[in-house]
């Protein structure tokens, strides 16, 4: 099966430098991510740390608070003891009620290795407060018996509480020192990976530079080679301007004259004129006749480029009825029956569609099997460039409205496919009329290119044709 791509692909050149500048654009991407990811991990490290360093500190300061205001109620507990002075009474008071709070602020401080000993400090540091307590209270009572054995009670708990916190103290100290050493640590570190995450911004912010600006010399250099074809496009545009007008007036007016001519001496000398004489009067009148006739279709084919139309919503099923009207009093075998399946409605130049269909049309029916009368089934359906097994030729993935005409003609073989579209290209076929002139589906090829469409056939010899037409469909 073959296809017409009229655009040309984007230079492979092209499309490997932007899958490189995409992968470059990921990998970098990627690569900073990582080293954010990393740098984010070192700044939560450093903030952990800190306030961890800060925690310790926070329980060391309070368990000096909490041994001061122990001592300092046994202080007062015995100055009271000794010099009955109430000031001394109310301060070991105000003391003894300071304990419970530290102790809380403590323990919701520690982790739960430390929340255990904290628990059995306050048992001790109780223990101790109630010696306290009771041995005033003997005081008061006058009851000096077991004063002695009590203080003894109360200096053991007292050392006990001591024991406690010192090896409180040494584990808080080793987290301490353990903390800032790797707070310190981790704070070296983050300026690194934030140098490192700079530099590899910094390169990657210039490789991206030069290649963008790299790919941009590469296409200017495109840009200035594009506008150089489109010079010698408008060139040879004139040039076939002045071809077409050569060819609708210089051209013409020669064919006139040898028709003319031929006419008067076949009509004034036919009697003294030879049969071999007549043969070749005849045959140049035909032949002078059938150059007219491609002068005429090439003045058509070259208006195509010259003389585009206002687009519009085009009726493909008026215009076929139209086509097959036209055929109505033609004889029976050259008189072609048109089925119609949903051709639908397309964006596209009246005119011009109606010379792409005549011309398929037309066709069609010099292609028709011999004493048959031409069947022909136009078929209208969407269809996406993804969903043809050959549809890499249509660019991007996009709808088209696809347009198929199909005859029960002779066919040919599919290897001509390519041939038939293109201008002055016949097949030689004994078996049909080989008047063409070579330019039908030349025009239709040019019609569908002025659409921004595609045209491609297949056929099989005996089996008939089929031409694809596909136009574009926006949105």
């Amino acid at each position: 099966m073959k296809f017409y791509n009229f655009v040309e692909d984007p230079p492979q050149s092209f499309q490997r430098s932007l899958r490189t500048l995409y992968l470059a654009f990921t990998l970098s991407i990627l690569i900073l991510t990582i080293l954010s990811i990393l740098f984010i991990s070192q700044l939560n490290k450093v903030v952990q740390y800190s306030d961890a360093v800060d925690k310790t500190n926070g329980i060391l300061y309070k368990l000096e608070k909490l041994e001061l205001t122990v001592k300092d109620a046994e202080s007062s507990q015995r100055g009271y003891i000794l010099t009955q002075n109430p000031k001394m009474f109310d301060e070991y008071e105000s003391k003894v009620k300071e304990v419970d709070p530290l102790l809380d602020t403590i323990y919701s401080l520690s982790d739960a290795a430390v929340k255990r000993k904290i628990t059995e400090l306050r048992t001790i540091i109780h223990s101790r407060l109630g010696f306290l307590k009771s041995n005033l209270e003997k005081h008061l009572r006058g009851d000096v018996e077991d004063l002695a054995e009590s203080l003894n009670q109360g200096k053991q708990a007292m050392e006990q509480a001591g024991e406690k916190m010192q090896e409180i103290e040494k584990t808080q100290t080793d987290l301490l020192v353990e903390g800032y050493v790797s707070k310190a640590r981790y704070e070296g570190n983050a300026p690194l990976f934030f140098a490192i995450i700079i530099i590899v911004a910094g390169i990657i912010n210039l490789a991206s530079f030069f290649t963008i600006l790299f790919e941009l010399r590469k296409r200017r250099t495109y840009q200035l080679e594009l506008e150089n074809t489109v010079m010698e496009l408008r060139q040879h545009s004139e040039e076939l301007e002045q071809f077409a007008f050569v060819a609708s007036h210089d051209m013409q007016e020669p064919l006139r004259k040898i028709r003319t001519f031929s006419d008067r001496l076949f009509g004034k000398h036919r009697a003294s004129l030879n049969e071999e004489a007549q043969m070749v009067v005849t045959r140049i009148n035909e032949n002078s006749i059938r150059l007219h006739e491609i002068i005429n279709e090439m003045i058509g084919f070259t208006n195509l480029v010259r003389n585009p139309e206002t687009l519009g919503e085009v009726d493909v099923e008026e215009i076929l009825k139209e086509i097959q009207d036209q055929y109505s009093t033609a004889p029976w075998e050259k008189r072609p029956f048109i089925e119609l399946k949903n051709p639908g409605k397309i964006n596209g130049y009246p005119k011009q569609i109606y010379l792409l269909l005549s011309a398929i049309i037309d066709n069609c029916i010099k292609f028709s099997k011999p004493g048959e009368a031409p069947n022909i089934v136009v078929t209208g359906e969407m269809i996406f460039s993804s969903d043809l097994q050959f549809g890499s030729f249509l660019p991007g993935k996009r709808k088209y409205w696809r347009i198929t005409v199909e005859d029960k003609g002779i066919g040919f073989e599919n290897e001509y496919a390519d041939k038939i579209f293109k201008l002055f290209q016949r097949l030689n076929n004994s078996t049909i009329d080989n008047s063409g002139k070579g330019v039908g589906l030349a025009l239709v090829s040019r019609i569908m290119v002025n659409h921004h469409g595609y045209a491609s056939a297949e056929s099989k010899p005996g089996d008939g044709t089929k031409v694809f037409l596909y136009f574009p469909v926006s949105g």
